[in-house]
């Protein structure tokens, strides 16, 4: 798990927790009847399925490239990801690797660049035989 999927976890758990600790406090001391501690439990309420919420957003789209998977345009070898797709906005930071023969990932230099749309575009001068893995985050 990412560091930051870790630190949110855990700062939902302790929301959670503190939405419990107020709803038995507001039980002990029938304070459902108080407007101030009503709406401080349902905001924090909100907290807590806000923060739970942002444990499914996702960090980063990854997606792996086959050799036949490129295009061919006057020599240079394009692929393309749209925003859409990719879900990581308009100015993302694109990492792209390429699959060794012992089964692990390399960097490899490529150009990349991303469009005002934020669709993302890996090139390449010449053809590439092997699997290319693009992270976009």
């Amino acid at each position: 798990m990412s560091k930051k999927k870790t630190v949110t976890l855990i700062s939902s758990v302790l929301i959670v927790c503190a939405v419990l600790i107020q709803a038995i406090v507001m039980l002990r001391s029938n304070g459902w009847c108080d407007f101030a501690q009503v709406s401080g439990f349902v905001v924090l309420f909100l907290g807590a399925v806000a923060s739970i919420a942002s444990l499914r957003i996702p960090s980063s789209y990854t997606r792996h490239f086959m050799p036949n998977d490129w295009d061919c345009d006057n020599n240079v070898w394009l692929v393309i990801i749209l925003a859409r797709k990719h879900g990581m906005g308009k100015n993302p930071t694109v990492d792209v690797k390429i699959k060794e023969s012992n089964g692990n990932y390399s960097e490899i230099e490529v150009f990349k660049e991303t469009n005002e749309k934020g669709d993302v575009h890996v090139k390449a001068g010449a053809q590439i035989d092997e699997e290319v893995m693009v992270i976009i985050s």
